[in-house]
This record gives C-alpha cells, sequence and structure tokens, in this order.
C-alpha cells in the first residue's frame, strides 16, 4: 500500500468519527432546543441550523475530498514513489476503523442509557408529575443516548456496508 493511501483512508476515518459524534451528539437534542426555545428568537434559530450545517457538512466535505487534503498538505512527499507499507488491504483498514469508531460509541453511551433507565425508572416519565425530581431525566437526554447507542450498534454490525462507503470508485496504484 502506497502512503499517499494509508494517509487518505486515515483522513478519511478521522472525518467518518467527527460525523458520527456530531450526529450523535448534536442532531438528537437539537429538535428539543428548538421545540423547547421559550422565546422563539431568529439567531437562536439561525444559529442551530448554521452549527448542524457545519457539523454534518466538514466532515462530509473531508471525506469526499481526502485525497485532495493528502496533495495539497503534500503528506507523502518525504518518501520515495516506491516507498510501500506492509498493511492489509484499504478495505480491511476500513473495516478495522469502522469497527474500532462504533465500538467507541457504545462504550461511550452504555452508562447514559443505564442511568437513564434507572433514573426514568426510580422518577418515572418526565413531566408525569407536577414536580419533577432534579435527577429525573429529561426526554430530550433519554432519546439522545438511546439513539447514540443505537446508532453505534449499527455501526458495528454494518461495518462491511459503512467502509465500503469510503472506498474510492476507481483505485489508485
Amino acid at each position: 500500500m502506497r502512503v499517499g493511501i494509508f494517509f487518505v483512508i486515515a483522513i478519511r476515518l478521522i472525518a467518518v468519527y467527527l460525523l458520527i459524534v456530531a450526529v450523535m451528539s448534536y442532531v438528537p437534542t437539537l429538535p428539543f432546543h428548538i421545540a423547547f426555545n421559550r422565546d422563539r428568537d431568529a439567531e437562536f434559530l439561525f444559529a442551530s441550523i448554521v452549527g448542524l450545517i457545519l457539523s454534518i457538512g466538514v466532515p462530509l466535505i473531508i471525506i469526499l475530498n481526502a485525497d485532495r487534503i493528502v496533495a495539497l498538505l503534500r503528506l507523502e512527499k518525504n518518501f520515495g514513489p516506491d516507498f510501500t507499507i506492509n498493511l492489509p488491504s484499504e478495505h480491511t483498514l476500513l473495516k478495522i476503523g469502522v469497527i474500532f469508531i462504533g465500538g467507541i460509541t457504545i462504550i461511550n453511551y452504555v452508562p447514559d442509557v443505564i442511568s437513564n433507565i434507572f433514573l426514568l425508572l426510580k422518577y418515572g416519565l418526565p413531566g408525569a408529575r407536577e414536580t419533577r425530581h432534579p435527577e429525573a431525566p429529561t426526554l430530550a437526554s433519554i432519546i439522545s443516548s438511546g439513539f447514540s447507542l443505537l446508532l453505534g450498534i449499527v455501526v458495528t454490525t454494518n461495518y462491511d456496508r459503512i467502509s465500503a462507503w469510503f472506498l474510492p470508485k476507481d483505485p489508485v496504484n
């Protein structure tokens, strides 16, 4: 494997991780913040939309243009043209990276889901009583942690299909 291809794979894996973190942390809570914004100010709505576009758009641009980023930064400049790395194929490296990202996601959100389920069973549904206990989970945190855990499980179980999305259509040797 050439060094340039290795750098393209590394940049794409980092961008995939940034995209998954953005989808798991920002997107699930955004509708609740917009819905429960009491003032309905336009600045908050504009900032939310810009934040959503940036948090999803920037990693997608990085994923689609990883080879241009490697060429722009000249990452393979100090390596000879016939210098190769003895690593598995690109598809295998992407599979390992996607499994690793999904595993980190699951490990990060299992404690949140367990604590939210425990507090939900202990204090009841949010908003079910007139006085809400301060430790009771909000509906946004329950949905966000459950969605994040589910996304981690989906990424881990579908690693083959997800890694195939990030392979170049025309392989460069």
